[in-house]
């Protein structure tokens, strides 16, 4: 239980180094993002590009659909592997999660936009890792759901 907490800590420490990218960076034509969006909004509200979905980079998207099946499709009925299946789903996402972010290939404005979303997935999965009952990691899960949910509002 300690490794896989471990390794989702580990791995949010690499997320955050290798991918560290301010939101205020210049882009390739000098303006900041901040310049070029005609959004308003908070550090940590998601933009959509110009009225349209942001797109996320083929390898990287396979893991992203992994996880959002994975989590879509669980099911666990038997109360005495409840527990057992709560942490194979774990397993799954901090697979795709350590695939997702060494993989990571995008730059710039959707690449800023995807963090904003995957900061928040990666610590639901470290929740979910650190679930002691089935109550709490159910309640995980739905909050996995409605993360997916959310990327599937601003993201392709």
């Amino acid at each position: 239980m300690m490794k896989i907490i471990n390794c989702f800590l580990i791995l949010s420490i690499i997320l955050v180094t290798s991918c560290n990218q301010s939101s205020s960076s210049k882009d390739d034509h000098g303006a900041t993002s901040e310049e070029s969006s005609n959004i308003e909004s908070t550090p940590e509200s998601i933009l959509l590009n110009d009225g349209k979905k942001w797109v996320v980079d083929a390898p990287m998207m396979v893991a992203i659909r992994n996880m959002e099946k994975a989590v879509q499709n669980f099911s666990s009925s038997n109360p005495e592997t409840m527990m057992d299946d709560y942490k194979k789903l774990s397993n799954t996402l901090a697979e795709n999660v350590e695939y997702l972010t060494s993989n990571c290939t995008m730059t710039g404005q959707s690449h800023d936009e995807l963090h904003k979303w995957l900061v928040p997935y990666i610590a639901l999965t470290e929740q979910m890792a650190a679930a002691k009952t089935p109550d709490e990691a159910a309640t995980v899960l739905n909050d996995l759901l409605t993360s997916i949910s959310e990327f599937n509002t601003f993201f392709e």
